[in-house]
């Protein structure tokens, strides 16, 4: 599974997730505790993704005055019934309170870089 937080929303862009203002997404997730599997979308066999919204962009200054912030998406994926193999989260370039959130739920990082 795919959880994209970065409010570019590239990595869903890129696997054809191009979402209406209506369409649930990891914002909703993130600010409103929705469950996870309501903003996930299937998008090839053994593929679920999560995908970003620009208003993720919001959720920063939205979540800055919340008690245990940086732990919400891994509260959320906890309580998801479906388990997946493995999990990737596409973080924006910044050490926010998404990012935040995406360190304090996995075990391994790993940091793409362009050599340039």
């Amino acid at each position: 599974m795919l959880v994209d937080l970065d409010p570019q929303a590239h990595a869903s862009l890129h696997l054809g997730l191009a979402l209406d203002e209506k369409d649930p997404s990891t914002y909703q997730v993130l600010t409103e505790n929705l469950p996870i599997e309501r903003a996930r979308y299937a998008v090839d066999d053994n593929l679920w993704v999560s995908p970003a919204h620009i208003d993720l962009a919001a959720a920063e200054m939205e979540l800055s005055g919340e008690v245990g912030r940086e732990i919400i998406l891994r509260e959320c994926l906890s309580r998801d019934a479906d388990k997946f193999d493995y999990l990737i989260i596409d973080c924006p370039p910044s050490l926010g309170v998404l990012t935040l959130n995406a360190l304090t739920t996995v075990s391994e990082v790993f940091l793409p870089l362009q050599p340039h």
